[in-house]
């Protein structure tokens, strides 16, 4: 069955928020790397709105809240995802990274630059503005 909505030929970051697959162009993302590795923070601790990374505060994202997910605690071993969006650069933080695919499964919801959309049976839907 065909995916539309992803391109077939480049590689996406592949990463989970309440056991749901996202799917983010690689060519997007800066970097992968955990909470603890970026900022000063305490574990159980509300995380902060920004990160300082490579010596720049960079808007921290907690797509887990903007989405409604159920909150949890969020631990210093959290990943976060550094990437270009289309108002600058943003800092994801996600429950997993497991893989890269090219291109993602069916059902795999896309985040680009521009928000989220979801791709089933070849339509794509835009869902979520960034």
């Amino acid at each position: 069955m065909s995916n539309s909505l992803f391109e077939q030929e480049i590689p996406y970051l592949i990463f989970t928020l309440n056991g749901n697959d996202y799917a983010v162009p690689l060519t997007l993302v800066q970097r992968v790397t955990r909470m603890k590795d970026v900022t000063a923070w305490e574990a159980e601790q509300t995380p902060p709105d920004n990160i300082v990374f490579e010596g720049s505060a960079v808007p921290l994202r907690n797509l887990r809240e903007e989405l409604g997910y159920p909150r949890r605690t969020v631990s210093e071993t959290d990943r976060l995802i550094v990437i270009n969006t289309s108002g600058g650069v943003d800092a994801l933080l996600v429950d997993e990274v497991p893989r890269v695919e090219s291109p993602p499964n069916e059902g795999t919801i896309l985040f680009d630059e521009f928000g989220f959309h979801y791709s089933e049976s070849g339509s794509s839907e835009h869902v979520y503005d960034n």
